[in-house]
């Protein structure tokens, strides 16, 4: 160990020759690299910096320690990282702007080991410096000369500057493209008012409307008051509609008339004293008017009183076809055909077992003169709607004397008893097989033989008046008084028992 100490300081005392390797080419591609370095050096204009982040070093940097982890590295010298930059160079060199434009002094603890080239950079981006590349200071731009073997050339540094290409831009994954699409959208303010600089984009029903007419989730009990007005008054009209116009109005077009009904309803409101909330009415209005989707998503609480008020006269209906005495099985079978063959269930009769054809099958033998006056049909507006003051078919009595008649008689009105009869008739339908099959009663199944019973008490009203008096005003003594007779003379009903081809025998 002795003896390489002191050929260390002989060869420290004889100005040796600069290696092969550190020597600067003498190619024209050197010289030519050496004199855009002085240009720049000596340019007093500073180059357009980048927007590279800069590592700063201390002011005042430690001393050197040796770090045994930094020599297992190739390329990289003994010492503090925190004052040293080690840099590999690039592929494509990378542009440095340093405060010097000679090489930084050099660290006057001897180093050991094989001599290597390294991409050293200083500079400070406040001073006046210039651009090298780490390419240059590899061959010759930054000569630096080791006056002994293994001497590490690194240079200490202020601040230093990279300026390098943009990064590719990565590639979008399905987890990225779902997550922007999730992200809420947002939009700068425009207004003065506004608490913040940028809001999240709400919903047209919570920036306009009062919190007085929004739509809350579940029944009509879970809405707010003024809302509950709307429905009602909205349900009101439903029901009315249905009694004395169409049992089945939503089958055409449940939007176009549920939008008539919430209309309707929000003027009917609007009549009312002004200390009753007109405000609110008012908004309720508007927004019957400006926004559609509140409008269905309210509209649907009350025209789905309609689909109840048909459970009830068809629930009704499956009870009072007892009367029929249907049986089960293939009795049940052949009964229910013979009813429904030529819709003779509307009529009052009894079974008798018929030969035709050398069989003999049962066959319900009408009497003429009971047109819609079958226990049936009269058991099942009782029971659906009719069971006391209260029930639904009693709230609309002023409704039942016809307005501009000569008598002041209460007769059910046509949609009435056809609907009643198109239940009895779906109620028929689910014992056809023998066996009870529940079949829902909507009205686009049911509305063909609901508007053949509405055509035929039409032209009836039209062509015997007289007759469809008698027949609609015993029809409701039975249903609310109990105290009409349960016949009709025959010869005021034959007319009205041939028209429009109606059976008058039980042969069909």
């Amino acid at each position: 160990m002795a003896q390489k100490h002191a050929t260390r300081s002989r060869k420290d005392d004889e100005e040796q020759p600069l290696p092969e390797q550190l020597r600067p080419r003498k190619s024209k591609e050197n010289a030519l690299r050496n004199k855009m370095w002085l240009a720049a050096a000596s340019s007093t204009s500073e180059p357009k910096r980048s927007m590279l982040p800069t590592v700063t070093a201390p002011e005042n940097p430690p001393q050197r320690t040796k770090s045994k982890s930094m020599n297992n590295h190739a390329g990289r010298g003994r010492g503090s990282s925190q004052t040293r930059a080690h840099v590999k160079p690039p592929p494509s060199p990378a542009l440095l702007k340093t405060s010097h434009g000679a090489v930084a002094p050099k660290s006057s603890k001897p180093k050991t080991g094989k001599s290597r080239r390294k991409s050293v950079f200083s500079g400070s981006s406040e001073e006046e410096g210039s651009y090298v590349s780490a390419q240059e200071s590899l061959e010759g731009s930054f000569e630096e000369e080791e006056g002994e073997e293994g001497h590490d050339p690194t240079i200490l540094i202020d601040k230093v500057e990279l300026v390098m290409p943009p990064r590719k831009k990565r590639k979008t994954t399905k987890l990225d493209a779902a997550f922007a699409k999730e992200r809420p959208e947002v939009r700068a303010t425009t207004s003065g008012t506004a608490p913040g600089k940028c809001f999240p984009l709400l919903s047209k029903s919570t920036t306009r409307w009062p919190l007085e007419t929004d739509h809350r989730s579940g029944g009509i009990k879970n809405q707010t008051p003024h809302v509950r007005d709307l429905i009602q008054r909205a349900i009101e009209i439903c029901e009315l509609k249905m009694i004395t116009e169409n049992a089945f109005p939503e089958v055409n077009s449940r939007e176009l008339f549920r939008t008539a009904v919430m209309r309707e309803a929000a003027n009917s409101l609007m009549e009312k004293p002004k200390n009753d909330g007109i405000l609110e009415y008012e908004m309720l209005h508007n927004r019957v008017i400006e926004d559609p989707e509140w409008q269905s998503k309210v509209g649907d609480l009350a025209v789905d009183c309609i689909a109840h008020a048909h459970t009830l006269m068809r629930s009704a209906a499956l009870t009072a076809i007892a009367h029929y005495c249907l049986g089960d099985g293939p009795s049940c079978v052949e009964r229910v055909s013979a009813l429904l063959s030529g819709n003779t269930f509307v009529y009052t009769g009894h079974w008798e077992n018929v030969e035709t054809n050398g069989n003999i099958r049962k066959m319900w033998i009408i009497d003429p003169g009971q047109t819609y006056l079958n226990p049936a049909i009269i058991k099942t507006l009782r029971r659906a709607w009719f069971l006391s003051g209260n029930s639904f078919g009693a709230q609309f009595d002023t409704y039942y004397i016809p307005s501009g008649s000569r008598t002041s008689e209460p007769r059910f009105t046509i949609p009435m008893v056809a609907l009643a009869a198109t239940a009895v008739y779906a109620a028929l339908k689910m014992w056809e097989t023998g066996d009870l099959v529940d079949e829902p009663f909507k009205g686009e199944k049911y509305a063909p033989i609901y508007q053949r019973h509405v055509t035929y008490l039409t032209q009836s009203r039209a062509n015997i008046r007289p007759h469809y008096r008698l027949v609609m005003t015993t029809l409701y003594k039975e249903v609310r008084c109990h105290q009409a007779a349960h016949t009709v003379q025959p010869e005021e009903t034959d007319p009205f028992v041939h028209f429009n081809n109606m059976p008058s025998t039980s042969t069909t």
